[in-house]
């Protein structure tokens, strides 16, 4: 016989989305592109609790293309 624990919906919502963030920045971190960007967010994590009003003149310094 097979007995099983309840888990509620919103507990595995967010273990999810902490597994999510884990691969994003395992990711983040092996890849080779977006040097620029990494030094104003080198953490995942902190990325996504900012409010950030994206604007031409920040999308130009945060991907180094383009004059300011």
């Amino acid at each position: 016989m097979e007995c099983y624990k309840k888990v509620p919906k919103s507990v595995v919502k967010s273990e999810l989305g902490e597994k999510s963030v884990e691969r994003w920045q395992r990711d983040w971190d092996q890849t080779t592109k977006g040097q620029i960007t990494k030094e104003y967010f080198p953490i995942v994590a902190d990325r996504l609790y900012l409010k950030i009003n994206i604007t031409h003149n920040f999308t130009t310094m945060v991907t180094g293309h383009g004059n300011i």
